[in-house]
């Protein structure tokens, strides 16, 4: 781990993530802070028959190499809708149709046409995975019958693969999850990825932009102010100057700041996973005064983020 952290500093980078063996890593400073797989599971009985819809029919077939560049596009589609997400370039793409296959990373990936016209999407289904049930680890922007009509073919594999039920590891916000859900799919709950901030400071520089962006569309535009949060161990010193962000700084140990998280927590904070408040309801160590409350908030917000696992 000392010679990974290194390689890290060498680097450059701002972060690191790993699935991970729970709580073993803590020691290494990472922390939940990414959801990861979990999801939820629908029951085989749940899914309605096709007679219980309208007429529009779809097909399903494996894809190939020459459906990169389809696959390339829904996948961005769907990924507008994710703050942090995974970055597939088109060799990533050939990779993980030709070469993935007979590895850990092997998975299926079916494009969703209209029956005799044209093609809406895909659903991807991995080889390895937790759960006893038929799992889907990926899947593009549905609309309702192209959703409704994968939620049956998936029945229809499961069956063929004699598994219990649907388990959908996915952003919790696709079309996919909202119809299983209203269809009576019930909550997994999900795991989390672990990340490790080398240098949070560095991490905050990077994120200039965005931070300026959340002041100017707030109560807060045109801010100057100077943020101090303190990390127990050491202090962030960040700079507005009529909105703009122009300075931070580690202050080394300071005390007494308003606002206050231990350094593990700051990073799902961060990283948008946890709220401020639900950060101090559970860690009492977690304090920010009153009059801070909304300017934190407002650089930090909860974000809708997924690292698909089969990157």
């Amino acid at each position: 781990m000392a010679y990974f952290k290194r390689r890290l500093g060498e680097r450059g980078c701002l972060l690191s993530h790993i699935q991970g063996i729970p709580y073993y890593y803590r020691q290494f400073g990472y922390e939940y802070a990414l959801p990861l797989e979990g999801g939820l599971r629908l029951e085989l009985r749940h899914v309605p028959p096709a007679s219980a819809s309208p007429d529009e029919t779809f097909t399903f077939r494996l894809a190939t190499s020459d459906d990169v560049p389809a696959l390339m596009r829904w996948y961005e589609e769907a990924a507008q809708d994710l703050v942090i997400r995974a970055v597939r370039e088109e060799a990533i793409w050939r990779y993980l149709l030709t070469d993935a296959q007979g590895t850990e990373t092997a998975g299926q990936y079916w494009i969703v046409q209209r029956d005799g016209g044209s093609e809406v999407g895909y659903v991807a289904l991995p080889q390895q995975h937790f759960g006893e049930e038929l799992a889907v680890s990926e899947v593009s922007r549905l609309g309702f019958e192209a959703a409704l009509a994968t939620l049956r073919q998936l029945e229809r594999w499961a069956v063929e693969r004699d598994k219990p039920g649907i388990r959908l590891n996915l952003p919790a916000g696709c079309a996919l999850m909202r119809v299983a859900r209203s269809l009576g799919a019930h909550d997994l709950g999900t795991y989390a990825w672990q990340i490790h901030v080398p240098d949070m400071v560095a991490l905050l520089r990077a994120l200039t932009p965005v931070l300026e962006r959340r002041i100017a569309e707030s109560p807060f535009a045109g801010l100057t102010r100077d943020v101090r949060i303190s990390l127990y161990r050491e202090a962030i010193w960040l700079r507005f100057e009529a909105g703009r962000l122009t300075n931070v700084t580690n202050l080394g140990f300071t005390a007494g700041e308003p606002i206050r998280f231990p350094p593990l927590q700051f990073i799902p904070l961060v990283l948008g996973y946890r709220t401020r408040e639900e950060l101090q309801a559970a860690y009492p160590d977690v304090g920010v005064a009153p009059t801070w409350r909304l300017l934190v908030d407002t650089l930090f917000p909860q974000v809708p983020s997924f690292i698909h696992t089969i990157y």
